[in-house]
């Protein structure tokens, strides 16, 4: 399921018992400390997550969660493995057939409580805005959201302000947003503490600063390489009255 070195992800849905290690022997640890344990091993390297999940029932319970915790969702079409982006080699990477497929097997509640930082890729492939309505849906406890050239637009507005967690937000607000007056004050912003516009320079809002300001926590706004950032710095810095980092 996902990219990187050699790595298969083997079914994480097995029933309980079945395919495991003789689950009859009682843990030297007690429970509380044993998974403490396991979760510690799992987030010192996710990719062994899916065999430690094999030690037995519980601890597939305990760590599933965490294996989707940090994913990057790239289009179906890129099927070559050197079209996984090289810059997040140390992050989950799924192709977007199977992420839907994990949402049609996974509940509700276990997305909304496992997946918490999230960059999609949908730039290219099969209709990359009704895939993101369906995946955005789907992870509704978001705190980092990353929209790398994904295709959006006025309509996922309503969508995106639920996302109440959000605080780590890097997106074109040019597509949100029509004729280059962006609204910070949106509750999509209410909590976004660290926003990275994504937008070329000619699309950037008319009255940045200004319209900046209206974002309640923010605190550090980053800028595409695209961005004359000398241009816009002076009137970030002094329409924010110094509160944002840029």
């Amino acid at each position: 399921m996902f990219r990187r070195r050699p790595l298969q992800i083997l079914d994480t849905d097995l029933e309980p018992g079945s395919a495991l290690p003789d689950l009859n022997r009682s843990p030297h640890l007690p429970l509380e400390l044993e998974r403490i344990v396991f979760e510690l091993a799992a987030l010192e390297d996710w990719t062994e997550i899916p065999w430690l999940m094999r030690t037995a029932w519980r601890v597939k319970q305990w760590l599933e969660p965490l294996l989707y915790r940090t994913l990057w969702v790239y289009p179906s079409v890129a099927m070559d493995p050197g079209m996984a982006n090289p810059d997040f080699a140390e992050v989950p990477q799924i192709s977007t057939a199977n992420m839907l497929r994990l949402i049609s097997r996974k509940s509700n509640s276990f997305l909304a409580a496992s997946v918490r930082h999230l960059f999609i890729n949908l730039d290219f492939g099969d209709r990359p805005c009704l895939l993101q309505i369906l995946i955005l849906n789907a992870c509704p406890e978001l705190t980092d959201l990353y929209l790398y050239d994904t295709a959006t637009s006025s309509d996922h507005l309503p969508l995106l302000c639920r996302l109440k967690w959000l605080s780590h937000l890097a997106i074109r607000v040019s597509d949100l947003f029509p004729r280059r007056f962006a609204n910070f004050g949106s509750p999509l912003f209410r909590n976004v503490t660290h926003l990275q516009l994504l937008d070329h320079h000619s699309t950037l809002p008319v009255l940045l600063g200004q319209s900046l300001s209206l974002a309640p926590c923010l605190s550090h706004v980053a800028f595409s390489f695209f961005t004359d950032v000398l241009e816009v710095h002076d009137s970030v810095r002094v329409n924010t009255q110094e509160r944002p980092t840029v």
